[in-house]
């Protein structure tokens, strides 16, 4: 078994050991008539196990406190094998620490340690008799006093003891097998149960109806037992819609139905070929179903191992995926093709690949014009607000919403979008919340995430439209760690499951907010990047839930989202219509050229350091000397060498082209740092060309 496996594919090795164990299952279906009164005492405490959990979580009596408890009542049900998984949930739920991961993990355990030869399930009804439940299944209003409150049984099919009604198949099965027909069988049975002949037939008669039918979809009738049958069994969970998918961090388990992919577990599958087993008649293949269902029950764990699983084919036909010219959505009535010049609405009818069933957002859309959209769209005039209503700051941040939104990686301009807010509650949460309802998004905590740890993407998985590292700190988040990410892949390692890499055409897009200026001021920052600073419009004193009135997404109604919903498409279109937009900030760029050297420097800077024109020679000597006189650090402190690269520093990211050289003109001749290129004017825009 390869240990790419992924959780659902949980081995359960070590469960036999040989003939040990299975030896006693063989032994138990052997004989069909053995197997079917067992199957019928089974299914019948089954039935009753499972009313007496309803009442148990009904009047919130909890029977697994502690641990011991726990183990004790989880080896019980195991008794039912994977039936009892879903009793041991309902009723270790009614506890305030209930896990169901841990849950399930327990009760594999438990799987693992029951002996059908030491059944325990009797411990199930005790623990429920001392929990004050009534645990003797009796029929409404029945007393055990002579043959005239008997006969009321005969007259009166809702006072009929359900354990009665549960062995009418099997003895109508053995007298069928006598060579019994139907009516002789339903006078025999009348007579000895002291039921109505018609009540009888109407059970009765579907099994001499279907017993003669052939099925075996995956079984074989063997002259002494059924055989579930493993080949027939591969191709059924085949025509299930089961495959292998290989995803980010290993294979998993996915089914399919109507071009809709989602992840199971082996749970699902068992229950699949149980739930076609429960559509089946009463009888068919010369067997009960209840004969059938017991046989599945005991081999299920044993039929869908991991070798099972490991044979299932691997899914083949693509995804659908957003291209360079389109994004796609997908919601509850149909799937959203945005293009530059329409947003359309259509049916999976038409739909041209398949999905993933996390990728169906839980809303119906409606479209809305662009004019309304505007007008009425509470989200639409947040992001308004939060830049104060600078117009060009205000596109570029719904532009690169629209770029997070799309799903496709353009080689030419892979960036990051960051969000300064210096102040904090400016609002660049509630826009990670919108992207979240747009898109699938991985949130990573900065404050205490750290991008040496090499299991920080570890719940990366595939299908993740977008990881939002929220209130990132520069220093343990160096923009220079995310280049390789941005432009190449990145790797994802999970725990004890060794690393996989994303590629560059499969990775998420980047979302960073962050209360502090990333450092970098190189053209390889900057072209990696989009930086939007946000306003102190919202803060404390005035949130957004003051400003509107309520909640923003919680208490929206049916209209607000709808109205969302065609808000982040529109700014997905601007963007497929405009690409990625940049603007020049001040405040950034100062507080940058800051970091990369230090307060006085730049202040100094900023006082000395104008009028430059491309030619001009700047003293690198002179200027050192001058800077030194005004600041308190040291010749060993500051270097000219150092001097001189924060005035190139400082230089370069104000946009100025330089080079280093020696004076013209002038004697004697110095050392300088010559001016080569003047910065552009105006906002920085991408062409759509390099980018869509």
């Amino acid at each position: 078994m390869s240990s790419e496996f992924t959780q659902p594919f949980r081995s359960t090795a070590g469960s036999w050991k040989g003939e040990e164990k299975s030896k006693p299952l063989t032994d138990f279906i052997r004989n069909p008539l053995r197997a079917a009164a067992t199957a019928y005492q089974t299914i019948f405490e089954l039935d009753h196990a499972q009313d007496l959990a309803k009442e148990l979580a009904a009047k919130g009596i909890s029977i697994t406190q502690g641990y011991d408890k726990w183990l004790k009542i989880g080896l019980a049900l195991a008794g039912f094998e994977e039936a009892g998984r879903e009793i041991f949930h309902l009723i270790s739920q009614i506890n305030t620490n209930y896990v169901p991961k841990e849950c399930d993990k327990q009760f594999d355990d438990c799987l693992s340690r029951y002996e059908p030869a030491n059944d325990t399930k009797a411990n199930f009804f005790h623990a429920c008799r001392e929990a004050g439940l009534d645990v003797n299944p009796r029929f409404e209003g029945r007393e055990e006093e002579g043959p005239a409150q008997r006969q009321a049984t005969t007259t009166s099919p809702s006072r009929l003891d359900p354990h009665i009604i549960r062995t009418i198949p099997y003895r109508a099965y053995k007298l069928y097998c006598d060579g019994k027909s139907l009516q002789e069988a339903v006078k025999t049975i009348s007579s000895e149960k002291t039921i109505l002949p018609d009540i009888v037939e109407d059970v009765i008669r579907p099994i001499f109806d279907n017993i003669d039918t052939s099925n075996e979809k995956f079984w074989n009738k063997g002259p002494q037992r059924v055989i579930i049958d493993k080949s027939k069994c591969l191709d059924f969970a085949v025509e299930s819609g089961f495959y292998q998918l290989k995803g980010a961090t290993g294979k998993v388990l996915f089914r399919v139905r109507q071009k809709v992919v989602e992840q199971v577990d082996r749970v699902e599958l068992k229950h699949t070929f149980l739930d076609y087993i429960d559509s089946l008649p009463p009888a068919f293949d010369g067997i009960l179903k209840s004969t059938l269902r017991a046989a599945w029950l005991s081999e299920s764990s044993r039929i869908c191992d991991n070798t099972f699983l490991e044979n299932l084919p691997f899914l083949k036909k693509p995804f659908l995926k957003d291209n360079a010219s389109t994004c796609y959505r997908f919601y509850l009535n149909g799937f959203v093709g945005i293009t530059k010049s329409s947003i359309n609405l259509k049916s999976y009818d038409e739909l041209p690949g398949y999905i993933r069933q996390s990728q169906i957002i839980q809303r119906q859309f409606v479209s809305i014009e662009e004019k309304e959209v505007k007008e009425k769209s509470e989200y639409y005039q947040f992001c308004k607000k939060v830049v104060s209503g600078d117009e060009e700051r205000f596109q570029v941040l719904i532009h690169a919403q629209g770029y997070l939104t799309h799903q496709f990686n353009p080689r030419t301009t892979p960036v990051a979008i960051i969000l300064y807010d210096k102040e904090g509650r400016a609002g660049k949460g509630i826009i990670g919340q919108a992207l979240s309802h747009i898109n699938s998004v991985l949130k990573i905590d900065g404050r205490n995430a750290d991008i040496n740890n090499r299991f920080m993407l570890q719940r990366y998985t595939q299908g993740i439209g977008i990881i939002h590292i929220d209130d990132a700190d520069p220093k343990r988040f160096p923009f220079g760690r995310f280049l390789t990410w941005l432009t190449e892949g990145f790797e994802v390692e999970q725990k004890n499951k060794g690393s996989v890499f994303v590629p560059f055409a499969e990775a998420p897009k980047f979302y960073i907010t962050s209360n502090y200026v990333f450092e970098g001021t190189t053209a390889s920052h900057a072209g990696r990047r989009v930086e939007i600073e946000l306003d102190a419009f919202y803060s404390l004193s005035f949130t957004p839930a003051m400003d509107f009135g309520h909640l923003l997404f919680d208490d929206w109604d049916e209209e607000q989202w709808q109205l969302f919903d065609n808000t982040m498409l529109l700014f997905c279109q601007y963007y497929l219509t405009n690409g990625i937009l940049r603007y020049k900030s001040v405040n950034m760029l100062r507080e940058k050229l800051i970091q990369a050297t230090c307060e006085d420097f730049v202040r100094w800077a900023e006082e000395n350091l104008s009028d430059l024109a491309v030619g001009t020679a700047i003293d690198k000597t002179a200027r050192w000397q001058e800077f030194r006189k005004s600041s308190s650090l040291t010749d060993r402190e500051l270097p000219q060498s150092t001097f001189t690269r924060w005035l190139k520093t400082y230089l370069n990211g104000l946009g100025y082209g330089t080079k280093d050289g020696k004076s013209r003109g002038v004697h004697p001749r110095f050392e300088a740092l010559i001016i080569t290129g003047m910065p552009a004017s105006g906002a920085d825009k991408t062409s759509p060309s390099f980018d869509i």
